[in-house]
């Protein structure tokens, strides 16, 4: 391992980019550090451990024992103790040393992490090299006590010689040059720091910060300087902000905790802010100082890991369910049109059986639904064009409706590689959903565009070439609270709804690489915007030839039929017998090939064989099709 990263999510998953927040610890000037306790080993580092010690390689510094890092092994064992004892070793600062033994001097700062049984699994620390500040601070103790000691001498004997005063003037002269040239190297230090950072006083005001916390609120230095909170961000944050400088001073201590500002663009951030209380004058403490860490992306990236993981679970259950239910549904349905083929079109069952039949395509609806966010239900993808599938389907959703819609979708937009069925469904449920938003009618608008997005794109997808397409509607608009849930399965807002179709609408998209945002404003309507990869390139839609059926199929002819489950196996073969064909059944694609093939060479082949596509824990009719093709090129087969 050789920085802190986040592991990497399913191929399924959109967000696979580097994490910002890695990215942050990562190129920070700090060391932070995972190891294990007694002399210890680091389990995660980032670069700036290598750069502090004076390491070349992750590797190396991973082999090497913790405790050899300090000059003296006894200040290792009392920090543990302290762990063991409180649990943390705050600001503690310990002579170390580098690889090639060059004394340094470290601030530490340490948690630790317990087992069940109570005992320490690791310990996770900050460290920064303060040597550079221990000998500031020697060199200017040094000249200080130095100057007073020759401003006591020389006071005595001041009549003797004006040229002891001179030279006294001169060497604090020369001192405040380098107190200077130190509060230089200080400030661009400090600008450094990619994050924003700060310092307050005692009393609440501002008396300095970084060109990161400036561009963060929209305010120059000289703006910020002398103000106080009150002054920047709203009162609420304001007044906690002033009560935690409070208990900073009154328990001094590395404070952090989470919040929300708005920063210079009115957006609101998702921010970390850590801080602790600086002192003065001994006992006094002179004011707080702290670093902001923006988390919005990280939050937001959790909040998409925990919508996939919900649906992956959810999947698991649906589709088992679905499966079954579908094999249901299928049974009812076929006894239905078998019963009906017994009766004349006047007998009165025949209402209440249309009626069920009705219901009955209802439940095989809702089941295909389950199916299309379970793990099994996998586009299968081809290049296609959207524009005609977009036409199509605004086009048969908004028949007869109040609501008019307007497909603004160039020629020039690239084709996609994907599941026609899902995309045509995943979009087919926004169109719905745009209409039921407006009830009294409105304009709902599709427009499409090709988009290249970069390495750090603001979506996590990989780069590349994408189409975007985007719903616009006019309705009623999404609250901030509902806005979150949308997604979420079986969430509706409509007295009639499932709560399937925007998170299936969720689940086609993510499968096929791409992403769906949205943006609403209550009362102002809603977009929603799909990202789908693209092929970089415009292909010519394909001209389909029709095919002829021949309505005058030979009856009494032979047909297989093979399916896992009886139930359909007898009422598919007892349709067809009524039809006038000779069924023969069997429940797996094993079989089908061996009937087939015992019936092919004996000169009597079947007329058709209907299949099951997929046969739990045997050979489904995919793979028998295949294998029935390899020797009877012309076999008529339905999977």
């Amino acid at each position: 391992m050789t920085e802190f990263s986040i592991p990497d999510l399913p191929d399924s998953n959109p967000f696979q980019s580097e994490n910002r927040c890695c990215a942050l610890i990562n190129n920070v000037k700090i060391g932070i550090f995972r190891n294990t306790p007694g002399s210890g080993r680091c389990i995660l580092a980032n670069p700036s451990m290598l750069r502090i010690f004076g390491y070349d390689s992750m590797a190396e510094f991973m082999q090497i024992e913790v405790i050899d890092l300090y000059r003296d092994p006894e200040h290792r064992n009392s920090i543990i103790e302290e762990v063991r004892r409180n649990g943390s070793v705050r600001n503690r600062e310990i002579p170390m040393k580098k690889r090639d033994g060059t004394p340094i001097w470290c601030s530490l700062t340490i948690t630790a992490e317990y087992d069940e049984a109570g005992e320490i699994k690791w310990m996770d620390g900050v460290v920064e090299e303060i040597t550079w500040r221990r000998k500031i601070q020697e060199a200017q103790q040094n000249a200080i006590d130095e100057l007073e000691t020759r401003v006591r001498d020389r006071l005595t004997d001041l009549v003797d010689t004006n040229e002891l005063l001179t030279t006294e003037i001169a060497e604090r002269k020369r001192i405040e040059e380098r107190l200077r040239e130190n509060n230089q190297f200080l400030e661009v230090l400090i600008n450094a720091i990619p994050n924003p950072f700060f310092y307050k006083d005692a009393k609440g005001i501002y008396r300095g910060c970084n060109r990161a916390f400036e561009q963060l609120f929209g305010r120059s230095r000289d703006q910020i300087i002398g103000k106080t909170d009150f002054d920047i961000v709203p009162e609420e944050l304001a007044d906690r902000c002033r009560d935690l400088d409070q208990k900073l001073f009154e328990d001094p201590h590395i404070m952090d905790y989470e919040t929300t500002i708005l920063d210079a663009a009115n957006k609101q951030r998702q921010v970390i802010i850590n801080k602790a209380a600086y002192p003065k004058n001994g006992d006094k403490y002179g004011g707080v100082i702290g670093i902001i860490i923006d988390v919005t992306e990280l939050r937001k990236y959790e909040e998409e890991r925990i919508k996939i993981e919900k649906l992956e679970s959810l999947g698991v259950l649906a589709g088992g369910i679905a499966h079954d239910f579908n094999n249901i549904i299928t049974g009812i349905m076929g006894n239905i049109s078998l019963a009906r083929m017994f009766l004349e079109a006047s007998h009165k069952s025949v209402k209440p059986l249309n009626a069920a039949e009705k219901a009955s395509q209802r439940a095989a609806e809702l089941a295909h639904q389950l199916l299309t966010f379970a793990r099994g239900g996998g586009p299968v993808k081809k290049t296609i064009r959207l524009q005609h599938i977009l036409k199509e389907g605004v086009s048969c959703i908004l028949r007869g409706s109040n609501v008019q819609g307007v497909v603004d979708i160039p020629e020039t937009l690239h084709s996609v590689k994907a599941d026609e069925g899902q995309i045509s469904q995943a979009f087919s449920n926004i169109v719905l959903n745009g209409m039921q938003s407006m009830p009294d009618g409105g304009t709902l608008k599709i427009r499409g565009e090709n988009v290249m997005l970069g390495i750090r794109n603001r979506l996590a997808l990989p780069p590349g070439n994408y189409v975007k397409i985007d719903f616009m509607d006019k309705g009623c608009g999404i609250s901030v609270e509902n806005r979150k849930k949308i997604f979420d399965p079986y969430f509706t807002t409509k007295e009639k709804g499932t709560g399937l179709g925007l998170s299936s609408t969720y689940s086609i998209i993510v499968r096929h690489g791409g992403y769906i945002g949205v943006h609403s404003v209550v009362g102002g309507g809603t977009t929603f915007s799909c990202y789908l990869p693209s092929t970089g390139e415009i292909v010519p839609e394909e001209e389909i030839d029709s095919e002829v059926v021949n309505a005058d199929a030979p009856m009494g002819d032979a047909v297989l039929v093979m399916d896992d489950e009886e139930m359909i196996r007898d009422i598919t073969a007892e349709i067809l017998d009524h039809l006038g064909y000779k069924a023969t059944t069997c429940s797996r694609g094993e079989e089908v090939i061996r009937i087939y093939r015992e019936a092919w060479e004996s000169g009597n082949p079947f007329f058709a064989v209907i299949m099951d596509l997929t046969i739990p824990g045997g050979m489904g009719g995919k793979e028998a099709a295949r294998k029935i093709l390899e020797f009877d090129p012309d076999a008529c087969l339905i999977v």
